[in-house]
């Protein structure tokens, strides 16, 4: 898996199927392995040292027009490389 370029301020329109309290971004990260529908995510800062995290079904790809301003959000993307299996 490739990570795509990560976009300051910027989040998905609508896509969001699920916003956590995590402790930092990378346990957001781990978090969209978790969950198979997640095509990117969002993190951004709380006041109290923790981070919002919000995995997306959707990405600048898919719906483009989508993509806007999300003030201290960072949008995450990533491309899935197919496996070929060979017998």
């Amino acid at each position: 898996m490739e990570f795509n370029v990560s976009i300051a301020s910027y989040t998905p329109l609508g896509h969001v199927f699920k916003r956590i309290e995590v402790t930092s971004p990378d346990v957001c990260e781990i978090n969209r392995f978790i969950e198979a529908d997640c095509v990117s995510f969002n993190v951004g800062p709380l006041q109290d040292g923790k981070h919002w995290c919000e995995l997306s079904d959707s990405d600048e790809i898919i719906h483009p027009k989508d993509l806007v301003y999300g003030n201290g959000m960072t949008y995450v993307s990533f491309k899935v490389r197919e496996k070929s299996c060979r017998r």
